[in-house]
């Protein structure tokens, strides 16, 4: 097996994390049954540790901490008003209080970290997918709620099936609110979560579903999820399923020729249905394919996975191994994400290129002041969130509900060329990678054309920079 090669088409290039393996077989099954656990660095130089308690927050923590939010604005914007602030002491004081609530940079730093440090990296590479198949972008509250939206729906729902995972997708806060489901309800009604459910999420347009499906299932989407004013009315409720009677439409509903019960078991109903559809299946299966193994998947691989969903009643685990053995075993290319491009440079080249969390400014962490280095500010250079907006692709964007693209067509532009020269650069020249760029071609398995063109510069930055621009480490 070229472990260096799987590690970038499956995983997120660290081969040495699958040395262990003698078979492809027993790789994937091993990589798939891993414990995905979050980690991290409390400094840039610092050793890998699981991620702190002290930076983890639950989504009932969530909700208080947002609720809590909201109550000491009003009073501080009532109090400013009074003092006759200036414009800019007022920015100041709103600053202070969203660093003291503010959970979206801890998230994101948590995110990033896992990236470049965790050991499951098929896990994560999957995550990464049905977090963009279920996008949830920057919409009122949602940013506060992404983290726990990844961390305790897409990576556990890994494990399960894709029924519970589009059920559970569906009806989180952050999904709710995104898709103004959190304004659906039996005084008016808002199909858009019910629109992108059917188009995005399971059957997709192919099926030819008319208006008339979509406002039904908005109907049973109704009196899901709650508005801020709701949710300091209401306590104890279960948020990983917020549904409110009173808000809910009554009444059985018809969707695509199904007769949906009345009540909250109704979305259940809705879900388990769509979730078991032809055209779903075929949707779904198309999007992995096309993420793992190239835009030019054949008829053959697509009918594969189709019949592992249909054998095991959408088990993801099995499917997962259906995509992934035929990745593995294709001699098809696919063009690499950015993000996840930029985390295969760091772990290939052994890199530290951002702040550890105690480094970083994160509400609940110790401070450590960085230094900056070569004259350059390190506040600009080792944070991860400009990094993953530098690279154009991050979770915690303003974004459109079809997500980030898998066309290649989309990201080989010159600008994003551009971007990645950049980053490979600051890799180099603030990252001190622990491997030069001839060891990274031993462990990657470039081929011998590639070799020979990059000894010929002699510039190991410039060497460096161009073995990870080279087709052979965009494309895997």
């Amino acid at each position: 097996m070229k472990v260096g090669h799987l590690s970038r088409k499956l995983g997120l290039g660290s081969e040495g994390l699958f040395s262990s393996y003698s078979n492809l077989e027993d790789l994937i099954d091993g990589e798939l049954s891993k414990k995905l656990t979050f980690m991290g660095v409390p400094e840039r130089a610092g050793e890998i540790e699981y991620w702190p308690d002290r930076l983890t927050y639950n989504l009932d923590e969530r909700i208080d901490k947002i609720s809590s939010y909201w109550t000491e604005k009003e009073a501080l914007e009532d109090e400013m008003e009074k003092l006759k602030l200036s414009k800019n002491e007022r920015e100041l004081r709103r600053n202070i209080l969203g660093d003291k609530y503010h959970m979206e940079k801890i998230d994101k730093y948590k995110f990033f970290h896992s990236g470049c440090f965790g050991d499951a990296q098929i896990k994560l590479r999957l995550s990464y997918f049905w977090l963009n198949h279920f996008t949830v972008g920057d919409v009122r509250e949602t940013t506060e709620l992404i983290g726990n939206f990844w961390e305790s729906t897409i990576v556990n729902g890994l494990e399960g099936t894709f029924s519970d995972l589009l059920y559970y997708s569906t009806c989180h806060p952050a999904m709710l609110d995104y898709l103004d489901n959190i304004f659906n309800n039996k005084h008016g009604i808002n199909d858009n979560l019910a629109r992108e459910l059917l188009e995005l999420h399971s059957v997709s347009p192919s099926l030819k579903y008319t208006e008339n499906d979509i406002h039904n299932a908005a109907k049973v989407l109704a009196g899901w999820g709650m508005t801020e004013k709701d949710r300091r009315k209401i306590k104890d409720l279960d948020w990983r399923e917020p549904w409110l009677k009173t808000k809910a439409i009554s009444g059985d509903k018809k969707v695509l020729g199904k007769t949906i019960p009345d009540g909250k078991s109704g979305l259940r109903a809705l879900i388990d249905f769509l979730s078991l559809h032809s055209n779903t299946i075929r949707h779904i299966s198309s999007k992995l394919l096309r993420h793992f193994v190239g835009e030019s998947f054949t008829d053959l691989d697509l009918q594969k996975v189709t019949e592992v969903w249909e054998g095991s009643n959408g088990n993801l685990p099995k499917i997962h191994k259906a995509v992934l053995t035929i990745a593995a075993q294709s001699n098809k290319k696919s063009f690499t994400w950015p993000l996840i491009w930029s985390f295969q440079v760091l772990r290939s080249s052994s890199s530290r290129l951002v702040f550890g969390y105690d480094e970083a400014g994160l509400a609940g962490s110790k401070i450590i002041k960085p230094k900056n280095e070569m004259g350059y500010n390190l506040n600009y250079i080792a944070d991860c969130e400009r990094l993953m907006q530098e690279m154009g692709q991050c979770f915690w964007s303003k974004r459109q509900p079809n997500g980030f693209s898998d066309k290649r067509k989309d990201w080989i532009s010159s600008e994003y060329l551009d971007r990645r020269i950049r980053f490979a650069g600051l890799a180099f020249d603030f990252g001190q990678p622990g491997r030069s760029s001839i060891e990274i071609m031993d462990l990657h398995n470039v081929s011998g054309d590639l070799r020979n063109k990059l000894l010929q510069i002699k510039d190991d930055r410039e060497r460096f920079i161009a073995l990870f621009c080279s087709p052979e480490f965009l494309e895997a």
